[in-house]
């Protein structure tokens, strides 16, 4: 009776044993489908990549050169007609022409009958002597002075020479600034001309800008006829 009780529990266990293998089997499947798959997908990707591959590294066909030849002896090329000739007016011709040649003028409003003819001087000879005159002193006498001036005499002995005639001519200066009324400028050129006068040794020195600091800009005729 006890070997007959414990068969059916037997059979029971078996089956049990047997329906969860085929749960899990039914669970492991898709699995593996989706494995498979993604096997496939890859493969197939990597196939497309090399095909890429080997398409891009083929080099393309070489282009046949033209014949130029042919090109330019072919009859069907147009050649560009000759620009016809247009008329223009005197005046503008004139102007091109004297555009053409800076060193030539021509006056484009001038008369048919008008003909160009030099300028009249009765000074002519006069000037052009007193101009070789002034040349050649100024080549032989003055440039030469000035060099040994400048060669000669030291730097400060130069700036109060310049001193020196700047404050002698303070009289032009006093004028021109009264006539445009500025009196503050007249007054700093007359206190400029007394302190450098008696203090400044002649006018060698500038104390009054050095010392005293009295400067103003210098004022002329024609700043004073401008106004």
């Amino acid at each position: 009776m006890a070997t007959e009780m414990r068969h059916p529990a037997i059979e029971q266990t078996r089956e049990g044993s047997m329906a969860e293998r085929e749960r899990t089997r039914k669970t492991i499947r898709p699995d593996r489908s989706e494995e498979r798959g993604c096997m496939i997908a890859s493969w197939m990707l990597s196939v497309m990549m090399v095909t890429a591959i080997a398409g891009c590294g083929t080099a393309p066909a070489p282009v046949p050169p033209i014949d130029s030849m042919r090109v330019s002896s072919s009859p069907s090329a147009p050649s560009d007609p000759e620009p016809a000739a247009t008329s223009r007016p005197e005046g503008v011709e004139a102007m091109s022409s004297a555009e053409s040649n800076p060193k030539e003028f021509s006056d484009p409003f001038a008369r048919p009958e008008e003909s160009a003819t030099d300028d009249y001087d009765p000074w002519e000879s006069f000037n052009i002597s007193m101009f070789e005159f002034n040349r050649k002193v100024d080549k032989y006498a003055l440039k030469p002075v000035a060099e040994a001036y400048d060669f000669i005499l030291p730097d400060a002995v130069q700036v109060g020479v310049g001193n020196f005639f700047h404050n002698i001519r303070f009289v032009p200066r006093l004028l021109n600034n009264l006539f445009q009324a500025k009196a503050k400028g007249a007054g700093i050129e007359l206190g400029r001309f007394l302190i450098n006068t008696t203090v400044g040794v002649a006018g060698f020195f500038d104390p009054a800008k050095h010392w005293w600091h009295l400067e103003t800009p210098d004022e002329d005729s024609g700043q004073t006829l401008g106004i």
